[in-house]
């Protein structure tokens, strides 16, 4: 993926500028702009059961991440 893909999206531009507005500053770019996070569930056997790249400061409800672990490991007691 190019850079120019990455930075020529306006979805990313957009995030931005709605970042800068609301009062926060955006943050300083990475060594690597390209590589973007993103929130994964494994389960026991080594299978991705929950997968959710991250565009920017795009984040998952917690609850959505609790459930994917917990549908990924119930708890036995």
């Amino acid at each position: 993926m190019s850079r120019l893909r990455v930075w020529g999206d306006p979805r990313v531009w957009t995030r931005y500028l709605r970042t800068a507005l609301s009062g926060r500053r955006p943050t300083r770019f990475g060594a690597d702009t390209l590589q973007l996070g993103g929130d994964f569930v494994i389960d026991a056997d080594g299978v991705v059961v929950y997968a959710r790249p991250q565009l920017t400061d795009d984040r998952p409800p917690v609850a959505r991440l609790l459930a994917a672990v917990e549908a990924a490991a119930p708890l036995r007691y």
